[in-house]
């Protein structure tokens, strides 16, 4: 009779978990910053970023003064693939400023935006990677005259600075945009996109941060202060991502309604992309699901060119003899034998 020494080899082989490799945002940090103002582009107010009420702002209740900033993110994420392939996972920012200026002061509001991710990627250590980031910003400008007696809009609303950072390799991309206005109501779209390929490469386990930077501001200059002067003051805002950023006693200037919002999805957007190659056979390492690794391509010699392990056919035998008991033991010795080598290659 002859053992089925490779079919008992096969099933043994079989129970061996199949090689993974994880890309995980382990955490994010919020570094926006708030600044406000009397004057444009001023800086009479800083502050870090209230994460606890989810917005800076300055609000003199009955005299209808508001003035906002808020940012959101998306949460940490994680995703896995089996050796060889690819993973992916995403991150994004929706950020907006408003002000409507009291009709005595002017309103200036701006937002630093800044995030700080943790990356992971987790590999096995002969398992080579690379590193994809598809990023987009969008969003919408908008100024509107409240049609005050005796002055038109006097406003303005912009994003800039828009930059970003993979291990401290800058691969931010330019999306600025400004708007400004004398009278009437308008608005405009900004936007700005990046694909690049290969920004991060890697052998195994690795951690690394990414940053994310923009910064939107708005203007708003004080209504008339003439005797005959009425009405509400000149309202601007920069949404990217945020269609409703107001306390209730605020204006609807910052709903994307008001100038017939169309883009979508906005704010900002990206997708981290894992890339991972399989095994090497022949260049001596054990590695994803390789059974051995000779350091050769060559067949007859244990381990083949494919990198799986060779056995010698068993020696038929007449049943019921003797040299049957034998032969068995032979071959649990060669298996036992084959895979104790594998295991001492995967350790070194």
């Amino acid at each position: 009779m002859r053992l089925p020494i490779r079919l008992l080899l096969a099933c043994l082989l079989a129970a061996a978990p199949a090689g993974a490799a994880t890309l995980a945002i382990t955490s994010v940090s919020n570094n926006s910053v708030c600044i406000r103002a009397d004057s444009d582009n001023g800086n009479d107010d800083q502050s870090a970023y209230n994460t606890g009420s989810g917005a800076c702002s300055e609000l003199l209740p009955g005299l209808g003064d508001s003035n906002y900033f808020r940012v959101s993110s998306s949460g940490a994420t994680s995703s896995s693939t089996s050796v060889p392939g690819s993973t992916s996972v995403a991150f994004s920012i929706d950020a907006a400023v408003m002000v409507d200026a009291f009709t005595l002061a002017n309103e200036y509001q701006k937002g630093e935006v800044r995030y700080t991710l943790v990356m992971n990627v987790s590999a096995g250590p002969s398992e080579s990677w690379t590193l994809d980031l598809n990023e987009n910003l969008l969003g919408l400008l908008g100024i509107r005259d409240d049609f005050d007696i005796g002055t038109g809009a006097n406003s303005n609303a912009g994003v800039t600075n828009a930059t970003v950072t993979v291990d401290g390799n800058a691969v931010g991309f330019t999306s600025a945009g400004s708007l400004t206005n004398n009278d009437n109501s308008v608005s405009q779209q900004f936007s700005g996109s990046l694909n690049q390929l290969a920004v991060l490469s890697g052998t195994g386990n690795d951690t690394f941060n990414v940053t994310v930077a923009f910064d939107i501001d708005a203007f708003s200059k004080s209504g008339c202060s003439g005797f005959l002067c009425t009405g509400n003051s000149d309202e601007a805002a920069a949404l990217a991502g945020l269609s409703d950023i107001s306390g209730d006693l605020t204006a609807d200037v910052d709903q994307y309604s008001t100038w017939g919002r169309s883009v979508t999805p906005d704010g900002y957007n990206a997708t981290f992309t894992l890339n991972v190659n399989g095994a090497v056979c022949g260049n001596g390492t054990l590695e994803g699901g390789e059974q051995c690794d000779d350091n050769n391509n060559v067949d007859g010699d244990g381990c083949s060119a494919t990198c799986t392990i060779e056995f010698p056919l068993p020696v038929p035998v007449p049943s019921g003899s003797s040299a049957v008991g034998l032969g068995l033991s032979f071959a649990l010795l060669v298996i036992g034998a084959a895979l104790l080598g594998r295991r001492a290659r995967g350790a070194a």
